[in-house]
């Protein structure tokens, strides 16, 4: 990597509200938020008491909260085909499609047989396919019946933790504890015969995410805060970053502990979130010769933040995090609604005399 470009005087972004998620003795962690392609003014998030919440920016209002799962979620998906359906999965061994119109279950997604933890999904490009990675085995069903389609359960020795569909080739990756990222053409009938690649990553893996023109570049983050691209043209790593937290921390001038997200935006940038347990945050641009800081988020939350969403035509940010609380990020968030002032109308008592 190049030195990453920092600008000197660079200010936190302006902290516009936030609101609390739960009010009860027990704190709520933020652990995921994800905006609504289809209206950016809507967002849901997942919790650690394993609800689903959806919010409206327009007046930071609470709409409608989702119970299902029994167990943490561990990954949420908006459907590319129907902006009504959102898709989850769970340690509970459910995949679940729900209906935000009415917040009930449209499709629960199970194994055959034996159980299984579900740490990652993601939807093909096409709407037809929900993938979801488990305990050494990658799953694949037919979204619309729910009927099991592949199981990849040979290419895998440990928990698959991440898989995701090429945005244009609409291949299958899936990274895994096992430190390999496979690729799969999931049109064949056979795993022999799906396997295509694997890729050996040093360490773990926890994401995969695609960036760059025709997103021909993959970055893979490891359990162990290590950063790992590669080009997918020639299948070579042009990157291999190990000491990346004492080397952003330095450039931030504060003690990063944690890469806490990652995201693509919509003309193929790839961001990344770091922070530290007192709540700040910090939001790299990670491209193929250095890294960029290109916001700080300070002052909003009290302990990590564990997400975040940018919606970057508006250029406004939503972070989540372990304080239970929900931040907005930036000049274009709507202001905070007003306390209605009460109006307190004055009674006189009166007493009757009793001898």
């Amino acid at each position: 990597f190049k030195p990453c470009k920092v600008e000197e005087a660079m200010d936190s972004k302006i902290l516009r509200n936030s609101i609390i998620t739960t009010f009860g003795e027990q704190p709520e962690i933020v652990f995921n938020v994800q905006r609504d392609p289809s209206d950016p003014l809507r967002f849901v998030v997942a919790t650690s008491t394993h609800d689903i919440k959806l919010y409206n920016i327009r007046n930071y209002a609470l709409l409608s909260q989702f119970n299902g799962h029994k167990d943490y979620i561990t990954e949420m998906k908006w459907s590319n085909q129907n902006p009504n359906l959102l898709f989850t999965s769970s340690r509970d061994s459910t995949c679940v499609c729900w209906d935000i119109r009415s917040s009930t279950a449209a499709m629960t997604y199970e194994t055959m047989g034996n159980k299984d933890t579900f740490y990652t999904l993601d939807t093909d490009t096409t709407g037809n396919i929900i993938a979801a990675g488990g305990s050494e085995i990658v799953y694949l069903w037919d979204i619309r019946s729910g009927c099991p389609m592949q199981k990849y359960e040979e290419s895998h020795c440990s928990d698959v933790t991440s898989v995701r569909f090429h945005p244009v080739t609409n291949r299958l990756y899936s990274g895994c504890d096992d430190t390999l990222v496979c690729v799969f053409d999931h049109s064949q009938p056979s795993e022999d015969e799906a396997l295509e690649q694997s890729y050996p990553i040093e360490q773990s893996v926890s994401k995969i995410r695609f960036f760059g023109d025709n997103y021909n570049y993959m970055c893979c983050v490891g359990v162990f805060e290590q950063l790992y691209l590669w080009n997918l043209g020639d299948e070579t790593e042009i990157a291999s970053y190990k000491d990346i937290l004492e080397y952003i921390s330095n450039q931030a001038g504060d003690q990063i502990t944690s890469i806490n997200d990652i995201h693509a935006s919509a003309d193929n940038r790839l961001y990344m979130l770091c922070g530290n347990e007192s709540g700040s945050g910090y939001i790299y641009e990670i491209k193929t010769d250095e890294l960029s800081l290109v916001e700080r988020l300070t002052g909003g939350h009290t302990a990590k933040i564990r997400a975040f969403s940018w919606d970057y035509d508006n250029d406004t940010i939503i972070t989540g995090g372990e304080d239970s609380n929900l931040c907005f990020w930036g000049e274009n968030c709507p202001e905070p609604p007003k306390p209605k002032s009460r109006k307190i109308k004055k009674t006189t008592k009166t007493s009757k005399f009793r001898p």
